[in-house]
């Protein structure tokens, strides 16, 4: 009953204190990381390997037991931000096994994430649709260099100078490269007509307020998936480089320069809910972002993530020695340290740089 009573309060403040887009976010989160901890346990239980506890939610007390399967009892608990596989990788059974048979364990979680974020794209593209942007003048200026050359409000743009833009910052970018003064040759769709102007812009503006409106075209199973694959690998690429600006290994663009880098729960929350609120699109794509995120940052060498873990598997077949539990102990303490500084930085810069502001 007091764990029936504490869900109550937590879901009554946030009720009073959430939106319905930060709310669907926390849901996709506890699925992120539901589906990471799943992974861990089916490989293992596929070895043999004895996995006592799946929890979602964290801790132990006050817990609902939702009963005994595979040999594993599945719990909930209040604290909803994650879950647990309970699999001690010191522990005298697991290390029996072979190497290769932990390490698949381990790689399990971060490989769901991968998996996940595939299937979320190709889900979106099946059935919501491949976003196609449309860029609209929405107001020309008197006596601007656009206004002279002919351009209306309401002309929707097709291509400058010859390429296909479908967004603003797409538009905004081949204006600026004529900002020495050469002409750009822009066709509009007006109506029915297809029109082309030729704009001499003055120091990079051609003075035009632009829009932006997104339609989506359904595509099949075969599409979705390709595209799914391929946005997952761009946005792995992506998150490879932001965390090499996070350690300085890539330079930080002038344009990201003041912006926070890490943020902690508050502000991904806030992010989800923006997300939502542009559309269900963008909400999918943040979660398949989300969980190559939530990849990376498993497989750093931190001997707490699966990361750390790795490495020493690793260092057990170089040198055919095991790391001491007291060394692991040592190193652990360090990690945790790490740990909870990145995270009080996040909530440092979710209370300095909150998020839409």
């Amino acid at each position: 009953m007091r764990g029936i009573a504490i869900f109550a309060i937590l879901i009554a403040l946030g009720a009073m204190y959430l939106t319905v887009g930060q709310w669907a976010l926390i849901g996709g989160l506890m699925i992120i990381i539901l589906g990471h901890e799943f992974g861990h346990w089916a490989v293992a239980r596929a070895f043999g390997i004895p996995v006592p506890v799946f929890s979602i939610g964290f801790g132990s007390t006050p817990r609902i037991k939702l009963g005994t399967f595979w040999g594993t009892e599945f719990q909930i608990t209040p604290w909803l931000f994650g879950g647990y596989v309970q699999i001690n990788p010191n522990d005298e059974v697991f290390a029996s096994h072979a190497a290769w048979k932990r390490a698949s364990v381990l790689v399990a979680g971060v490989t769901m994430n991968a998996i996940m974020a595939v299937a979320f794209l190709a889900g979106a593209y099946v059935t919501i649709g491949k976003p196609t942007g449309n860029v609209i003048v929405s107001h020309v200026e008197a006596a601007a260099p656009a206004a002279q050359a002919g351009l209306r409000d309401g002309d929707l743009i097709v291509n400058v100078d010859g390429v296909r833009v479908q967004s603003m910052r797409e538009t905004i970018d081949a204006v600026q490269k004529h900002s020495d003064g050469s002409s750009i040759h822009i066709d509009v769709k007006r109506g029915s007509e297809t029109v082309s102007v030729a704009v001499t812009p003055q120091s990079g503006h051609i003075g035009v307020q632009l829009g932006e409106s997104r339609v989506f075209e359904r595509v099949g199973i075969s599409e979705a998936t390709t595209r799914g694959f391929s946005d997952t690998w761009f946005l792995t690429a992506q998150t490879a480089k932001g965390f090499g600006q996070m350690v300085g290994l890539v330079e930080k663009p002038k344009a990201a320069e003041g912006e926070a880098s890490v943020h902690g729960i508050v502000g991904i929350v806030q992010i989800g809910g923006q997300a939502f609120e542009n559309g269900m699109f963008s909400f999918i794509w943040l979660l398949a972002a989300l969980n190559i995120n939530l990849m990376f940052l498993n497989l750093l060498p931190l001997p707490l993530l699966d990361g750390g873990h790795l490495a020493y598997i690793g260092w057990e077949k170089l040198t055919g020695r095991k790391v001491s539990i007291e060394w692991q102990a040592r190193v652990a303490g360090i990690s945790l340290a790490l740990l909870v500084a990145l995270m009080l930085f996040g909530l440092y810069n979710d209370l300095m740089f909150p998020v839409g502001k």
